[in-house]
C-alpha cells in the first residue's frame, strides 16, 4: 500500500500553528513544501505541541477545565488523521472494486448494470469524502448532510440488494467506546505496543499521530501511577469518541474456516460499530434478517437498524410515545434534544444541568430510570394546573410529609395555559436532571444541600423548579420522599417544607 499523505486540512492546521509561533510567516510557500516533506510524526508533534502550549479556541460541550480541553484538542488532531486514513481506504477500495466488477462482467447487460451502479457509488463516495466527520451517522433528517451513514453505505454496496443488510460485518466487530479506546492505547504505547490492527492502516498517518498524542496526554497527566495515567488517557479517548460522534470504524475481513490469527488489516467493505455497552456482550440480534416493509427504502431500513442497535447513536426523545419507547430502551446516551432550560444565573443551579449532561451514564439503573420516567411524564402527563403564585406561606407550618401533602390537597390550583408548557424537551431535561442530581452525592445540587444549614434545595432552585414539578403528583412524592427518608434528615428539620421539597 502506498503511504497516505497528509490532507490539505492537516497541512493547513500545521501551518497555522507554525505561523503563530514563528517569524517564518512570510515564507508560506516554502512551508507548504516543508510540510509535505516532513515525516508525519513531526507534523503531528508540531500541531500537538501547539495544542499543549497555546490556548485552543475550540470548545467542547460542558467541558470547561483547561487541561481537559487541551487533552480533547490533542485527540481531535489524532482523530483527524483517522478520518483522512479512512477516506483514503474507502476511496481506494471502492474504485478498485468497481474496476474489478467491470472487468469480470460476463455480458453487456451485466456490464451496464455494474456501470449504472458504479455511477451511484462514485456520487455517494464523492459526497461522503467531503464531510468533516465521515464516521458519524449524520442527522436523521434528509437535509442533514444527506445522512453520512447512507452515503457510505451506497458507496461500499456493490448492488441494491445488499443495501438493506447495512454495512458488512456490522455486529461481528461491534465493540464499546471504552474497549476501542483501550485498543488504541495499547497500539500507541511507548513501550511494547501491541501490533497495529483495525482501524489502523500500517502505512497510514493515524498511528504515528496517535503515538505522539499518547505521549502528550501522558505528559499532560504527569502521574507516577501508571494505572492512573492509563485510565486518564483511555477516558479522554473515549470522551473524544463521544464528543466527535465517532460511531463506527473500518474493520478487517472476518476469519472463517481456517486456523491462525484473526485478520487485523482494515478493508473498505467491513465495518464495526461502537454502540456496545461496556463490560457486556451485545445481545441484540442481527437486524439485517428483518424483512423491510415495501414502502420503506432499503437504505432507510439499514440506517434505522444501525441506529437501533447502537446504544450510543444520536436519538430524539421529544416526539416519543409510550408505544415507541420500547425501541429506545437500550440507549445509554442522552437524547440529542436534551436541552438545558433558560439560565438562572445562579451557579449551583446552572452547574447542576452541566454536571448531569457530562456525567450521565445510561448503564447505571438510576440514570436510565430517571430518563425513562422523564420521558413518560413528558409524553403523557404534562401539567395544566399550577400552584398559585403566593403559595409559599401555605407551607410555613408543614413540617412532615403528611402536612405537605395536605397543603397540596387543599390548595386552589390555577390553570395557566402557556406555550412553553407544551415543550416536552424542557420537561425531559428538568425531570432527569432533578432526579439524578438528588441521588448523586457529587452533583452541585447535593453539594449545595449538604453545605447549607437547613440542607434544603434553596430559593433559586425552588423558584425555578417548583412550579413545574409539584403539580405532577404523585411523581415528585415518589421520587423525593424515599430519598429524604433514607438520608434521615431532609424532612425532619423544623423549617418550611416548601424549601426542602423544591
Amino acid at each position: 500500500m502506498t503511504p497516505v499523505y497528509p490532507s490539505p486540512r492537516t497541512v493547513s492546521h500545521l501551518l497555522y500553528a507554525v505561523s503563530l509561533s514563528s517569524p517564518l510567516l512570510s515564507h508560506l510557500p516554502s512551508l507548504f513544501i516543508l510540510a509535505y516533506l516532513l515525516p508525519q510524526t513531526y507534523q503531528a508533534s508540531l500541531r500537538i505541541n501547539y495544542a499543549l502550549n497555546i490556548d485552543c479556541s475550540r470548545t467542547y460541550p460542558d467541558i470547561s477545565t483547561p487541561s481537559l480541553v487541551r487533552a480533547l484538542n490533542i485527540c481531535d488532531i489524532a482523530f483527524d488523521a483517522l478520518f483522512d486514513d479512512t477516506k483514503h481506504l474507502v476511496a481506494t477500495g471502492v474504485h478498485a472494486d468497481i474496476a474489478h466488477r467491470k472487468a469480470i462482467a460476463s455480458s453487456r447487460d451485466e456490464l451496464s448494470r455494474v456501470s449504472d451502479r458504479a455511477a451511484l457509488r462514485v456520487s455517494a463516495l464523492t459526497s461522503w469524502l467531503k464531510v468533516p466527520n465521515p464516521l458519524s451517522y449524520g442527522g436523521q433528517d434528509d437535509d442533514s448532510e444527506n445522512r453520512i451513514y447512507k452515503l457510505l453505505l451506497h458507496a461500499v454496496s456493490p448492488d441494491n440488494d445488499s443495501i438493506v443488510n447495512g454495512l458488512p460485518n456490522w455486529h461481528y466487530f461491534a465493540t464499546s467506546r471504552h474497549k476501542f479506546s483501550e485498543s488504541l492505547f495499547h497500539m500507541s504505547a511507548p513501550f511494547r505496543p501491541s501490533p497495529p490492527k483495525a482501524p489502523v492502516l500500517r502505512n497510514g498517518s493515524f498511528l504515528p499521530v496517535l503515538k505522539v498524542a499518547h505521549r502528550s496526554l501522558a505528559r499532560l497527566r504527569n502521574s507516577p501511577n501508571k494505572d492512573e495515567q492509563q485510565k486518564f488517557i483511555v477516558d479522554v479517548l473515549s470522551l473524544s469518541l463521544r464528543l466527535l460522534k465517532i460511531s463506527f470504524f473500518p474493520a478487517p475481513k472476518p476469519k472463517t474456516g481456517s486456523a491462525g490469527a484473526p485478520n487485523s488489516k482494515p478493508i473498505f467493505n467491513s465495518w464495526g460499530h461502537l454502540g456496545n455497552a461496556d463490560q457486556t456482550i451485545s445481545s441484540i440480534g442481527n437486524p439485517s434478517s428483518l424483512a423491510p416493509r415495501p414502502a420503506v427504502p432499503p437504505e432507510d431500513v439499514a440506517f434505522n437498524n444501525a441506529i437501533a442497535s447502537d446504544r450510543n447513536a444520536d436519538w430524539s426523545a421529544n416526539s416519543l410515545t409510550l408505544k415507541k419507547l420500547i425501541s429506545f430502551l437500550s440507549k445509554t446516551s442522552l437524547p440529542k434534544d436534551f436541552s438545558r432550560p433558560s439560565l438562572s444565573n445562579v451557579h449551583y443551579v446552572d452547574a447542576t444541568y452541566d454536571w448531569v449532561r457530562l456525567n450521565y451514564d445510561g448503564t447505571k439503573p438510576l440514570h436510565h430510570l430517571a430518563l425513562l420516567v422523564a420521558i413518560i411524564v413528558a409524553s403523557s402527563l404534562l401539567p395544566n394546573l399550577f400552584m398559585p403564585s403566593q403559595s409559599k406561606p401555605l407551607f410555613l407550618n408543614a413540617n412532615s410529609p403528611d402536612d405537605v401533602r395536605k397543603v397540596f390537597d387543599d390548595m386552589d390550583w390555577l390553570s395557566k395555559p402557556k406555550k412553553g408548557m407544551s415543550d416536552r424537551a424542557v420537561f425531559i431535561s428538568m425531570f432527569t436532571t432533578f432526579i439524578i442530581a438528588l441521588y448523586e452525592h457529587d452533583s452541585p445540587l447535593r453539594r449545595h444541600m449538604d453545605s447549607t444549614p437547613r440542607h434544603g434545595l434553596g430559593d433559586p432552585w425552588t423558584a425555578k423548579h417548583c412550579q413545574l414539578f409539584l403539580p405532577l403528583s404523585p411523581f415528585p412524592s415518589l421520587l423525593i420522599f424515599p430519598f429524604s427518608s433514607r438520608e434521615g434528615r431532609h424532612l425532619h428539620q423544623p423549617h418550611p417544607s416548601w424549601r426542602r421539597m423544591g
